[in-house]
């Protein structure tokens, strides 16, 4: 849509638009005609012309052992647990 590439959406309306499109993927899968359209709907079939462009697996990040220690420590501690570092069983 050519106004999408004057005023993009927010981020906050794309999520929405993902929402709305996951949504009518499903009905559509759900209620096709399987005769006349065998193969499964996708989410980018019922998204602006806009959001498919980025329709491509974002790049991963290769997370550090750092980076994975950290984030077993966050989730510990909001959970409660402790710490068993050097604990013999």
């Amino acid at each position: 849509m050519a106004f999408d590439r004057l005023e993009p959406f927010t981020p906050g309306e794309q999520v929405m638009q993902r929402q709305l499109a996951t949504i009518a993927m499903i009905l559509a899968n759900v209620y096709r005609d399987r005769d006349e359209h065998p193969k499964l709907y996708e989410i980018k079939d019922f998204l602006p012309a806009s959001e498919k462009d980025g329709m491509s697996e974002p790049e991963k990040k290769q997370q550090s052992w750092q980076d994975q220690l950290a984030m077993v420590t966050v989730i510990n501690a909001a959970l409660g647990g402790g710490s068993m570092k050097g604990q013999n069983e």
